[in-house]
């Protein structure tokens, strides 16, 4: 502080504050002075002591916004696979559909062990596995083969296969997928997937 504002705080103990016009210090009692020094110091320290309440207040939220946040991030989560889950359904269903719809594409002959001699087109038995396929079952297909049956089991063998590899080229091309074929107690089984 200059030195004439020292001396007008002195000369000014007893006085009511004033303004000079002529300087542009303000000059007051000072036990007011004390007063004001003593009320700035100790807002000061509020201050300082606030930053430490305000972390911990901020950190207690951002707790509860991260937890939040994750509630929310599985609920999408749960949400976006439900809407794949459904979306493969209609996709199978749709393909299913087509398929059914144009079976008689591609078809082949193909012969039965209780058939004989006579031969069968292809599409009706894609049907019925497309049926089978459409309410989340698959379909036998033992006792089927390409070449009529007889007494020779090799032939028999490589007639059977013909037929699988057959009946699974002609499902992919209907569905733009390949089905699976397994080998199971009671013979061969066909499924979507």
């Amino acid at each position: 502080m200059p030195p004439e504002t020292i001396t007008n705080l002195r000369d000014a103990a007893d006085q009511p504050a004033r303004a000079d016009s002529d300087d542009a210090t303000i000059t007051m009692p000072i036990g007011v002075f004390k007063e004001s020094v003593d009320w700035k110091i100790k807002a000061t320290n509020k201050e300082f002591n606030s930053p430490k309440e305000e972390l911990v207040m901020i950190a207690s939220r951002l707790e509860t916004l991260r937890s939040v946040m994750a509630f929310q991030i599985e609920l999408l989560a749960s949400e976006l696979t439900k809407i794949r889950l459904e979306s493969i359904t209609q996709d199978k269903e749709r393909r299913i559909e087509w398929a059914i719809s144009n079976c008689g594409l591609k078809s082949f002959k193909f012969f039965t062990k209780d058939g004989g001699w006579q031969d069968i087109d292809s599409k009706y038995l894609i049907q019925e596995i497309l049926f089978s396929f459409r309410r989340g079952h698959g379909r036998y297909i033992r006792g089927m083969s390409s070449t009529r049956y007889n007494n020779n089991a090799g032939d028999t063998h490589k007639g059977e296969e013909q037929f699988r590899v057959k009946l699974k080229d002609q499902l992919a091309h209907l569905l733009g997928k390949e089905p699976r074929v397994a080998k199971e107690e009671q013979g061969y089984a066909i499924y979507y997937s």
